[in-house]
């Protein structure tokens, strides 16, 4: 144990993930662990932003990537247009959380009274949630 420690950089994933955890509360957000046991590759944190920002981070020791199932999870995740990542430096968050100031910057808000309808909603539709499900049913 001590030998691999040495290897990867002696820094333990715990400490990585605290310090994702520090700076994306520093700018604002929230950073969930992301324990979903009955799906594996699930990534470590999903972390809420401001603005309707919403990034997973598998987090590793530095020198270390995430394994098959980790990195399928994370293509996944971005095919159906959302943002996942890994990190296992500090320099990897701190440009994350710079690359995440410019998007919530430029990202839209859609209010929680408000639903995108379509499949392919890249622009968002502003139509009230009550609104929508009386079109469209659900109960």
């Amino acid at each position: 144990m001590e030998m691999r420690r040495r290897k990867y950089g002696g820094v333990p994933e715990t400490v990585i993930e605290e310090y994702l955890k520090e700076k994306i509360e520093s700018i604002g957000g929230i950073c969930i662990k992301g324990n979903a046991h009955n799906q594996r590759g699930m990534p470590d944190r999903v972390c809420i932003l401001p603005n309707g920002v919403i990034v997973f981070v598998e987090v590793k020791r530095p020198g270390l990537k995430p394994r098959p199932n980790q990195r399928l999870m994370i293509k996944r995740f971005n095919k159906l247009g959302h943002t996942a990542v890994y990190v296992n430096t500090f320099r990897m968050i701190d440009t994350l959380i710079k690359w995440l100031q410019r998007i919530m910057i430029a990202h839209q808000v859609v209010s929680t009274e408000q639903v995108c309808n379509r499949m392919d909603c890249s622009d968002r539709v502003k139509e009230s949630w009550k609104e929508y499900v009386t079109k469209y049913g659900g109960g």
